[in-house]
């Protein structure tokens, strides 16, 4: 089956809540992730994710509304869609 790089963008940009606890994800794959490809990303779960060093960027960005580096529990909102990290 063939989909369009428009159709996986398109999806990207539609993930709103997105756990990376106990990723090895690093600063730079971070900022591409949710301000880039995740542009309408509202919640951020960040837990052991000791790669990560800066988070002014993405603290400061418009859309994200929560980011949270102890707690790996995405509030329970039907209307968000979830795309978790391990144990998720």
């Amino acid at each position: 089956m063939y989909v369009s790089l428009e159709e996986e963008k398109r999806k990207l940009r539609g993930i709103k809540a997105l756990n990376l606890s106990h990723t090895s994800v690093k600063d730079g794959t971070l900022y591409v992730i949710t301000i880039k490809s995740c542009s309408g990303l509202l919640q951020l779960y960040l837990e052991n994710c000791c790669r990560i060093t800066e988070l002014e960027d993405i603290d400061s960005g418009d859309s994200i509304e929560k980011v949270d580096r102890y707690a790996s529990k995405p509030e329970n909102n039907e209307d968000n869609d979830y795309v978790g990290g391990r144990g998720a």
